[in-house]
């Protein structure tokens, strides 16, 4: 259960920290006609490449620590393909939840604020 806080927590701080970099961009995008719509799948498109670039590398080590961990395991197979299934589903959904809040954030950006604050 920490693990599941601590992977919301941080995606949700890089998620928040992205898209407070980019508000002059995304200010810009609405102003020459993006909609809300538009920029929020373009938040949770970016969140999701990095999110599916962390299971990828999280995958392959996992993989490599099964190996190395099997001889401490008594009684437990390391390629229980349902775990690593509910694994990786549940992380990607965690991601996609933290990344949601920032997107929503995103969309929500008064153009005519961010362009006259530049």
């Amino acid at each position: 259960m920490l693990a599941v806080v601590l992977a919301l927590a941080g995606v949700y701080g890089v998620m928040a920290y992205v898209v407070e970099q980019r508000r002059g961009e995304f200010g810009v995008r609405l102003a020459m006609g993006a909609t809300q719509g538009d920029l929020s799948r373009l938040t949770l498109k970016s969140a999701l490449k990095l999110a599916a670039l962390g299971l990828a590398i999280g995958f392959g080590l996992a993989i490599w620590a099964q190996f190395a961990l099997q001889s401490f395991l008594f009684e437990v197979e390391p390629h229980d393909v349902l775990t690593w299934t509910g694994a990786i589903a549940g992380i990607g959904t965690i991601a996609l939840l933290a990344a949601w809040i920032p997107a929503r954030r995103a969309a929500a950006i008064n153009p005519a604020d961010v362009l006259r604050g530049e």
